[in-house]
């Protein structure tokens, strides 16, 4: 079974103008930067998109292959667990 992958509720966001996100976990108190495609990563974490349509989005909006764009998602997935920055529920989709 998949997971779907929703930002941690202790996290705090702050969008900055050029495109990065702000992150604070009010948790532990740190804080963290996403670049334009982390950001846009986020925000469709935040509305419980699967990893599959947000792979999708990535290949939509970017000039790179559909493999690229899950590749993308995929590893910045593992950095926000690695920081504890999202919780997961059980769902039926995602990427493996």
């Amino acid at each position: 079974m998949q997971h779907i992958r929703q930002p941690d509720p202790d996290v705090v966001t702050t969008a900055m103008p050029d495109g990065e996100l702000i992150m604070l976990h009010l948790g532990t108190g740190m804080c963290y930067t996403l670049n334009a495609t982390g950001a846009l990563i986020w925000n469709l974490l935040e509305s419980a998109t699967s990893l599959a349509v947000i792979g999708q989005a990535l290949f939509d909006r970017f000039d790179v292959t559909r493999d690229a764009a899950d590749e993308e998602v995929r590893e910045l997935m593992r950095d926000l667990a690695a920081h504890n920055l999202f919780a997961q529920s059980e769902s039926g989709s995602g990427l493996s």
